[in-house]
């Protein structure tokens, strides 16, 4: 857990004792607890973005940050927030540097999900929307949930299946024809259905299989297609 104020000391650094929960952490659900309650005294201009970025920084990542990221394992950043994020860098600054964290290769090892004020929408007066957090989660293919929503229960369990679950999204190396798009899981050609194989998102160039053709741990899992020619 990092704040999003950027101007304190310990910006973009892990806060709490122990500084992030794993399955071994004694008393875990209170340590998290008390890491994500962060207080109201910090800086007025937000900057979610910016802080991500200055946790991956190297002096972070061998200073106060220690331990934490694992190249080969997946990275989900979550951004909860009530107010604009004021970041300095363009939204497209900060995805591309966290779409190259785990190589461009990589891509599907990397989302972002944000719990923040839906663009468009109003409820609550204390909430302002942002559309850089939503923008930056729809790239990423995480979820975007906003503040407004009263459901809870069902959209935070939508959350950890994305987070810790099985993979149901994955993003292609190159853009893709989407009339070419073949996709095998074990050998075994799945069928281009919303609900029961997969489905292309063009936006996000991946295949998004449906949860009931979700692939399980060890499966392979093989998509072939012909690149589109950009120009240049």
């Amino acid at each position: 857990m990092i704040t999003t104020d950027t101007k304190a000391a310990t910006a973009g650094c892990l806060r709490g004792t122990p500084k992030f929960v794993t399955p071994a952490t004694p008393n875990a659900i209170t340590a998290f607890q008390n890491n994500v309650r962060v207080g109201t005294t910090g800086h007025y201009d937000e900057m979610g973005l910016e802080a991500s970025w200055m946790f991956f920084q190297s002096n972070k990542l061998s200073g106060c940050n220690q331990g934490f990221y694992r190249k080969d394992a997946a990275l989900s950043l979550i951004y909860i927030s009530d107010e604009k994020d004021f970041s300095p860098q363009p939204v497209n600054f900060y995805i591309n540097f966290f779409k190259n964290l785990k190589g461009i290769r990589d891509a599907s090892k990397i989302r972002a999900s944000a719990i923040v004020g839906e663009p468009g929408k109003t409820c609550l007066a204390v909430v302002s929307t942002d559309a850089r957090y939503w923008e930056t989660a729809r790239q990423l293919g995480g979820l975007q949930i906003s503040l407004c929503n009263s459901a809870w229960g069902a959209e935070l369990t939508k959350l950890g299946s994305l987070t810790f679950g099985y993979r149901s999204q994955f993003f292609l190396s190159r853009p893709a024809n989407p009339a070419t798009i073949k996709v095998e899981v074990d050998g075994k050609p799945v069928a281009q259905n919303a609900s029961s194989g997969w489905t292309y998102d063009a936006a996000s160039n991946s295949i998004i299989f449906a949860a009931s053709a979700i692939p399980q741990a060890g499966q392979t899992i093989k998509v072939t297609y012909q690149a589109l020619c950009l120009p240049p």
